[in-house]
């Protein structure tokens, strides 16, 4: 069996790491992440993702116009990185120097009912350069799937771990 992104990450980790998930969304990773043991702060500038769970540290905020309050070992955006500037994000990661960068991108191509989609950023794994991390997966692959309105689509996935050295 296949292991997931998370499951990947989460080998290069120990319980009680401090995790800043960024694009929270539903809190599924966040609540995941803390009840392995990891000190978990969700970020999402989305009202929806707010839930009440326990021990999740939730801040309600854009991720490229937020200020940090702490320091945090692990960065994790799992399908929120398309939806940023892709120069301004790397910038911003380097800056919070956290010891472990995941990123997994997620697209497929414009739906022209999804206003969304024509702000996505369209990453490869070349895109995501950090020299003082030495990348632990960067991989890209497509499928065909079925969307959420029934049309056959090819989708893209973007995976990187980055570790510093």
């Amino acid at each position: 069996m296949q292991k997931t992104f998370l499951q990947k990450v989460l080998e290069y980790t120990k319980p009680g790491m401090t995790v800043l998930d960024v694009g929270a969304g539903s809190l599924k990773t966040a609540s995941k992440l803390t009840h392995d043991g990891y000190n978990v702060t969700a970020l999402d500038k989305r009202v929806t993702a707010v839930k009440k769970q326990n021990k999740v540290r939730f801040i309600k905020a854009d991720f490229m116009t937020w200020i940090p309050d702490q320091h945090y070992d692990i960065v994790l955006l799992e399908n929120s990185a398309q939806f940023m500037p892709k120069y301004e994000l790397i910038k911003k990661l380097i800056q919070m120097s956290p010891k472990i960068i995941t990123i997994r991108t997620y697209c497929g191509p414009p739906d022209p009912d999804f206003e969304e989609a024509y702000s996505m950023t369209y990453y490869t794994s070349d895109d995501f350069v950090f020299p003082e991390y030495i990348a632990k997966v960067t991989r890209q692959y497509k499928r065909k799937g079925i969307d959420i309105k029934s049309i056959n689509r090819v989708f893209c996935t973007t995976d990187y771990i980055g570790i510093k050295k």
